[in-house]
């Protein structure tokens, strides 16, 4: 996949990204943040435009009233900028960085390198490929040149929930951290794992059919917890501390335990930011369900730190905190038929 676009803007997409204003378009907004950490990705703008819920046409189109910039050449600037980081700070040869950068080939990458920064990166790789970089870069500042910033850190205003709202309706919105994070809708298997999860822990532990009861369990709840919403797959509450159940759109009070049901969209923002949001808040119990690998990761909050205290994998019956009152076969959430 090349991204080489046409020559109308000049040099303009990668003098200019100085200091890139915040974005008032959430469709535009939620794009870069994704391409932000995906610019590797083969046919980003394509997969830009998908995930706006835009024409791509329509998103081409906003993106660069938004941005001042067309998205092929944002993501162009992404990889180079990519690149200059990996030349300064490794010994790789060039063309290894090009390919890690989103550049198959190789004189395409060394192309647009020389023609966004001005210096030809050495192919030879090793330390030479480093040095000469950073020479060129020296011998330009002693010259009295200024240092040349392809994308210098943009200025950014954190998002808000009016961003939120402003996010299409087939994605899941969340802000974490003050940043928009659009995921989309669950695949059907992503689904099913929730739904019979639900179902199976609804019974003895929501409804006390065959179990202690004492919970509220929902699925996709909003919550508001400090700055953050936060939209976990399943949540559940003690009903010693929610002894009713609010009539709310979206719920202050941190729930007792959650469960994300994990994807490959989803993985980085469940692990990480949301893992440390909900640690925050004093979550006390939080499920990682996978169905791609078939396995269920069980924490237990310990002194303001996670602390996995299990992994199941496969058809297994488990007696998992804290719902392990009732053994629960996991076989059933990834699909597999009940056992006789």
């Amino acid at each position: 996949m090349f991204l080489l676009g046409d020559r109308s803007e000049g040099q303009r997409p990668y003098t200019a990204m100085t200091a890139l204003r915040p974005v008032e378009d959430a469709a535009v907004a939620c794009s870069q943040a994704w391409i932000a950490e995906n610019h590797t990705t083969p046919n980003p703008v394509g997969q830009m435009a998908q995930l706006s819920g835009l024409p791509e046409r329509t998103f081409k189109r906003r993106f660069r009233a938004a941005t001042g910039y067309t998205p092929v050449a944002y993501v162009q600037a992404l990889r180079v900028e990519e690149a200059k980081r990996l030349l300064e700070a490794s010994d790789l040869p060039a063309d290894e960085i090009g390919a890690r950068v989103g550049y198959e080939d190789p004189t395409s990458f060394r192309r647009l390198f020389e023609r966004s920064v001005g210096l030809t990166p050495r192919a030879t790789g090793g330390a030479s490929a480093g040095s000469g970089w950073r020479t060129g870069r020296s011998q330009a500042v002693s010259g009295g040149g200024d240092r040349l910033d392809l994308m210098a850190t943009p200025v950014k205003r954190p998002a808000n929930y009016e961003d939120l709202r402003q996010v299409p309706p087939h994605r899941v919105a969340e802000l974490v951290g003050g940043e928009l994070h659009a995921s989309p809708r669950p695949a059907f298997r992503h689904a099913l794992a929730a739904s019979r999860l639900g179902t199976e822990l609804g019974g003895p532990f929501d409804r006390g059919r065959g179990g202690p009861g004492g919970w509220w369990l929902l699925f996709e709840p909003e919550l508001h917890l400090g700055e953050d919403v936060l939209v976990p797959d399943l949540a559940g509450w003690r009903r010693e501390r929610m002894p009713e159940l609010p009539d709310v759109a979206a719920c202050t009070l941190a729930p007792d335990w959650i469960c994300e049901v994990v994807s490959p969209s989803t993985e980085r923002l469940d692990r990480a930011k949301k893992m440390q949001a909900y640690a925050r808040e004093n979550v006390a119990f939080l499920w990682l369900l996978n169905p791609g690998t078939r396995t269920l990761e069980v924490y237990r909050l310990s002194e303001g730190r996670w602390l996995l205290l299990a992994t199941h994998e496969g058809g297994e019956v488990v007696r998992a905190e804290p719902f392990e009152a009732v053994g629960l076969e996991l076989g059933p959430l990834w699909g597999e038929a009940d056992q006789p």
